[in-house]
């Protein structure tokens, strides 16, 4: 997963346009129904079915916190669950869409590795 939102709910930090986008997606404001909100949000299904994930990250991410997704990478290990996170230096918010930067490089070779079960991270 890459630029993962792992909730839906509001953030002082978030540029207004990218909140109105969220509740487009989400296909209501918040304010009309936030339970809807919770339930688009990653965060409140961690459980043991969850299958491998690796989180992908960008350095200069500026949408969505790291923490969110370490928290989430770390309770699926303690579950047994084999998950991986690694940030990427100097790369930014959707920095994954083609494979020109040796960031991006790195990244899909990561990805090779992750899908054979040979990705070490943490």
């Amino acid at each position: 997963l890459h630029g993962t939102p792992c909730n839906f709910l509001h953030k002082e930090w978030m540029m207004p346009n990218f909140w109105a986008l969220m509740q487009d997606i989400a296909g209501a404001p918040c304010e009309q129904d936030p339970e809807r909100y919770e339930r688009l949000s990653m965060c409140n299904y961690i459980g043991e079915q969850n299958p491998p994930t690796f989180f992908i990250e960008a350095e200069l991410e500026h949408l969505f916190p790291w923490c969110d997704t370490l928290e989430i990478c770390k309770k699926h290990r303690d579950m047994g669950i084999a998950s991986h996170w690694k940030v990427y230096t100097r790369m930014e918010h959707g920095f994954f869409y083609e494979l020109k930067r040796n960031g991006q490089k790195e990244t899909f070779e990561d990805i090779c590795l992750f899908l054979e079960g040979k990705l070490e991270t943490l």
